[in-house]
């Protein structure tokens, strides 16, 4: 990627943003920053020390940058005639590193996999950067190379979408279903921007894939390469390894790519210390009532597998914004599941419609603490309260993290 002699423009200065421009000043290249927000004191101060220019007006800025690096938060669709400008962060990444590469995708258990695989790594003596959508800007990584054998990387369809070159030493894909049609065109297009993570790998590069996938996802792979499948069932060899806790699933995909990688599946033996923070996370115990923080749950399928993990006397709290998927499948999936919902927030009446057509108990509220309150009014002793709202956090919060963590805040109110 030659970005000498050029304006390079990053749209977004979040975690991603502030990591490509602190590595691009090591390229003494001119740059140039545009955010919808105000920017913090600290990162104007920062920004100005190093003579990077703070764009206020759009226009501005995508006329006098030569490139841009979006932010995954971007929706690009109104700006096709200038898509020519915009460049993928996983390529840039990718002309800087270059130790192998494992990069995993799919609709759910992206951030699951990407802990897990990268604990089993070190447990099997292996050096490992983790970074991408899992919270960590993905440039950080560059400067670590020499210290690590491989970069663990979380990708989303929005940082696939505009790669021309990337190409991991293993690309994961965990699983698909219907999601972001708020942000593209057609479930087609989701899939399309999803397969960008195999479509350019090469000859010595592998494709970790689930079955039902696969035909699918291997017609758009470009150039011939190695494939390793996911099975739909566990096989027999794999069984004492895999924990009875868990989701099934990403188990099967870890397994399936420590063996890729040809590394003993013993080390799934080894004690992995991990919690996925916001991911069926247990909160704590308020008069013999069980409270669990999902609020990483953005798609009825979370939902629906966490409601599976815990199983028993559940109240859960649905809300969120749907993301152009009807959430009508997971209420009437959920009539035998769950003893009562909680609909919160901005689709609130539209969930509370479905719960009333398929004869569901449930209440409404328009804010967390509402639906919390109504949730621990309701209970019983040895209920289950849940956050799992299936749906994205933009209608209430800054993002899921923010809505977990306000969860759990009034937990802790709760206990006194």
């Amino acid at each position: 990627m030659d970005l000498n002699g050029k304006t390079i423009g990053i749209w977004g200065y979040g975690i991603g943003g502030k990591a490509i421009v602190k590595f691009l000043l090591k390229q003494s290249l001119k740059l140039m920053v545009f955010d919808q927000k105000q920017l913090a004191d600290e990162d104007q101060i920062f920004l100005q020390q190093h003579n990077v220019e703070i764009v206020n007006e759009l226009n501005d800025f995508l006329e006098c940058s030569d490139y841009i690096f979006p932010s995954a938060g971007v929706d690009l669709r109104p700006f096709g005639a200038i898509k020519y400008k915009f460049l993928s962060e996983l390529d840039l990444f990718q002309s800087f590193f270059h130790k192998p590469i494992i990069a995993i995708t799919g609709t759910l258990g992206k951030t699951t996999v990407t802990t897990f695989l990268a604990k089993l790594l070190q447990n099997a003596g292996k050096r490992v950067a983790v970074g991408g959508n899992i919270g960590i800007g993905l440039c950080s990584l560059i400067e670590q190379q020499e210290m690590v054998d491989y970069a663990v990387l979380e990708v989303s369809s929005f940082q696939l979408e505009l790669c021309e070159t990337f190409a991991p030493a293993v690309a994961v894909w965990t699983n698909f279903y219907s999601n972001h049609l708020d942000r593209h065109d057609s479930v087609e297009d989701y899939f399309a921007a999803k397969t960008k993570i195999v479509s350019l790998q090469k000859e010595n590069n592998i494709s970790v894939v689930p079955s039902s996938l696969f035909l699918c996802i291997k017609e758009r792979a470009r150039f011939e390469h190695q494939w390793s499948i996911i099975p739909e069932q566990i096989p027999s060899d794999w069984l004492s390894y895999i924990p009875e806790k868990g989701v099934q699933e990403n188990w099967k995909t870890l397994c399936a790519v420590l063996c890729a990688l040809k590394i003993p599946l013993d080390v799934l033996k080894m004690p992995l210390d991990c919690v996925i923070e916001h991911r069926v996370e247990y909160v704590g115990s308020v008069c013999d009532r069980q409270f669990y923080n999902d609020s990483k749950s953005t798609v009825p399928e979370a939902t629906i597998s966490a409601v599976n993990q815990l199983r028993g006397s559940i109240i859960l709290l649905l809300g969120g914004l749907s993301k152009g998927v009807s959430r009508e499948l997971l209420i009437s999936y959920l009539k035998d599941k769950v003893k009562h919902i909680i609909c919160f927030g901005k689709e609130r009446e539209q969930l509370a419609a479905w719960c009333v057509q398929y004869n569901m108990s449930h209440n409404q509220a328009v804010r967390l603490d509402e639906a919390v309150e109504m949730a621990y009014n309701y209970s019983s002793s040895g209920d289950i309260i849940l956050l799992s709202p299936g749906g994205s956090s933009f209608d209430l919060f800054k993002n899921y993290q923010d809505r977990g963590n306000q969860f759990k805040g009034l937990i802790t109110q709760l206990k006194g």
